[in-house]
């Protein structure tokens, strides 16, 4: 990079740093339902209601971005019955009230599963679930667009399966100062992906399953995969109550079995990630019997600007070094090796010459610019090829 292009980036970085974030709402959930089913998690993991309830932006920010306070509220507005029957379809609520907002999570944990089984049934045999996640700084349009165009994808290029798919929400924060910001990301994306296992736990292991995750998608499926604390360890004490919870949660393991966060148990189980914004050290504390077995493919681009945070080191406020360079994943392989009677495979893939740029120096960090790139086909093929 020569003198120049140093100055242009540091003036971004002056400029754009410290730009305010704005949350990810989902006010707006209605999406057609043919052959997939969407999933919403706010930022302390728990899920939205479906589309029949309305939400909006208001009620998230008076509840304090939390969907659980948003019941809450209407409880108070308009009595038990009618608010718990309204967002549970059901007219059977506990006895105990004060145990309600857990009842409603498993009701609505519970109705997404029942829709999958749904889709898979309509499918007919041998149909794939495939899992589309997308990352930090992702609006709802954004990650609606290229969920749509890697459906269309899949189902052109793999038709000989049907599939199914899963797309998962979360509150992954938005923002133009990406190195500052991103770190307020780290806060939700580990407690969602640990709530998410207790969906997929619901799921018949038989059932064929993809992954498909996008920069901080991917750490937050591999706190789906197993306990991804090691990272966060030193955070926790100045951290937000939410992610105490999530780190207690994961390094308890009579809590992971009694509440359904116990091990993930599918037999024929792939992931890919492309670029993820993940530490080298996520995998520590991976170990049997509690973590599945899968195959996993990846994709490293050290030219893209959001992985490389620019000109700041990829550790800088929450390490996205996985997602920059293939050496980056020697310690996570040895780690993975090191899980006795687990089979883990991991394929690396370099995109970083793959001349995708956006007009200056550095490649496009969106998904739907990768997935229109040539090199993604090999992601797509190891997932979705026998």
């Amino acid at each position: 990079m020569d003198f120049k292009n140093h100055i242009l980036v540091i003036l971004g970085l002056i400029l754009f740093t410290n730009c305010k974030p704005v949350r990810v709402l989902y006010t707006d959930r209605y999406e057609t339902s043919h052959k997939m089913v969407s999933v919403y998690y706010d930022r302390m993991g728990d899920i939205y209601p479906d589309e029949t309830v309305r939400i909006t932006s208001s009620d998230l920010k008076d509840g304090g971005y939390a969907i659980r306070q948003v019941f809450d509220n209407q409880v108070k507005l308009n009595g038990c019955e009618s608010v718990f029957e309204s967002w549970t379809g059901s007219v059977n609520r506990p006895v105990e009230w004060q145990e309600k907002w857990l009842h409603v999570q498993e009701l609505l944990i519970q109705r997404s599963v029942d829709e999958i089984n749904k889709q898979l049934d309509q499918a007919g045999p041998g149909a794939h679930l495939v899992i589309l996640i997308h990352g930090f700084n992702s609006t709802m349009e954004q990650s609606r667009t290229w969920y749509s165009i890697a459906r269309d994808t899949i189902r052109n290029r793999y038709g000989d399966k049907p599939h199914v798919f899963l797309n998962l929400y979360w509150d992954g924060w938005r923002t133009s100062g990406l190195p500052n910001n991103w770190a307020k990301a780290q806060h939700n994306f580990p407690i969602v992906g640990l709530e998410f296992r207790r969906m997929l736990n619901r799921l018949d292991p038989s059932i064929p399953v993809r992954v498909l995750a996008h920069s901080s998608g991917a750490p937050l499926f591999m706190n789906t995969l197993g306990n991804a604390t090691e990272p966060f360890k030193k955070r926790i004490e100045s951290s937000s109550l939410q992610f105490k919870r999530y780190y207690l949660i994961q390094n308890d393991e009579t809590t992971w079995v009694e509440k359904g966060y116990g091990r993930l148990r599918f037999d024929d189980f792939r992931i890919g990630m492309i670029v993820p914004a993940a530490s080298n050290s996520t995998f520590e504390k991976f170990k049997a019997p509690h973590v599945p077995d899968f195959d996993l493919v990846v994709g490293v681009n050290y030219r893209d600007y959001a992985i490389t945070k620019l000109i700041v080191p990829c550790r800088f406020r929450g390490a996205t070094c996985l997602g920059k360079l293939s050496r980056h994943w020697n310690r996570p392989i040895r780690t993975l090796e090191q899980v006795e009677g687990i089979s883990i495979h991991v394929k690396r893939l370099d995109w970083s010459r793959n001349n995708t740029s956006m007009g200056l120096f550095w490649d496009d960090h969106g998904m739907e610019a990768y997935l229109k790139r040539s090199k993604t086909k090999a992601v797509l093929d190891a997932l979705f090829e026998m």
